[in-house]
């Protein structure tokens, strides 16, 4: 990643460029044999750390199930999701992240929630 860095052009904004790389790493990585027949997310995948107690909503275990469950989305519904809600990243940086239209991003952030819900609800 960083010897694309010259490739970087001010002003753009730097966080989606870098978040661009990172899901064209990541979707590169899942494209290899060994780890696209893995069905789950990593054991040491943790929910992210929160600066008050009263910010932990969710257990270890609660953090595992939601992990499992964000895995089985489909990877552009699971992208979307992740780069909203864990990196907490606006629409517009998603878009040029996914190099999606900002349409696109909200289609896939309901069809991701929808179905998460459905699988929490199969799930309880």
């Amino acid at each position: 990643m960083v010897r694309a860095i010259e490739q970087y052009r001010y002003p753009r904004p730097f966080k989606p460029w870098l978040y661009a790389i990172a899901v064209n790493v990541a979707r590169d990585h899942f494209k290899r044999a060994e780890t696209r027949h893995t069905d789950s997310m990593p054991e040491d995948f943790d929910a992210p750390a929160s600066d008050s107690p009263d910010d932990d909503l969710l257990t270890a275990e609660e953090a595992r199930q939601v992990a499992a469950l964000v895995s089985a989305l489909p990877p552009p519904q699971r992208e979307a999701l992740l780069l909203r809600y864990y990196q907490d990243l606006s629409l517009a940086e998603i878009a040029e992240a996914l190099n999606a239209p900002v349409g696109t991003v909200k289609s896939r952030l309901s069809l991701g929630l929808a179905r998460l819900r459905k699988l929490i609800k199969a799930e309880g």
